[in-house]
């Protein structure tokens, strides 16, 4: 090969043998090859480089574009919670007045109970003492005003009675029944 590159470096004299001045072109020569060669890898060497720079700077331009929609995202995603949150605490407050106004009624029909309970209590009392009215008289319809209706109270309870009802377990509960003028039977307890 070397051969080769010598005749092919410096032309041949008379005899065919190179000239002697051929040695310093041939390792100018090369020198020129190898130049060449390690310019050419650098060249491919940067061309790959390139290649890789660039698509690093596109992968990195989709990455922000990609960021910035997960932005815009998390803005509606707040703005729907702060909406839903706002609809969830207006119906805390709505039941919290609820429970609030129930609360109120509660109260007031605890002491109406209690009111109940004192004159339902009087009551007992007087019909035990025996000073409650044995009758009460009605007034009819207007149409037949010289008539009235007496309606009598049920008369106390006597102390056998007390002692056997008592006896039984429970307590024993007497029903009276009651017929209205228009045929309704209604049935109530007495004790």
């Amino acid at each position: 090969m070397r051969a080769f590159l010598d005749s092919r470096l410096s032309p041949p004299d008379e005899a065919g043998r190179p000239h002697a001045g051929g040695e310093a072109q041939r390792a100018a020569a090369r020198g020129g090859i190898v130049f060449s060669l390690i310019s050419l890898a650098l060249a491919v060497l940067m061309a790959v480089t390139l290649y890789y720079i660039l698509q690093s700077v596109r992968e990195l331009s989709a990455l922000e574009s990609r960021l910035s929609e997960l932005n815009q995202f998390e803005r509606r995603l707040s703005g729907k919670i702060d909406k839903v949150n706002e609809g969830v605490q207006a119906q805390i407050d709505r039941l919290a007045s609820n429970v609030s106004g129930l609360s109120g009624e509660v109260g007031r029909l605890q002491v109406e109970v209690q009111e109940v309970r004192r004159k339902l209590q009087a009551l007992t009392e007087e019909l035990e003492n025996g000073a409650a009215f044995s009758s009460v008289v009605l007034p009819e319809a207007e149409d037949e005003p010289s008539r009235s209706t007496t309606i009598s109270a049920p008369p106390p309870p006597r102390a056998e009675d007390r002692s056997a009802a008592s006896s039984r377990p429970g307590g024993s509960w007497r029903f009276e029944r009651i017929e209205t003028p228009d045929g309704k039977v209604t049935y109530s307890r007495v004790r």
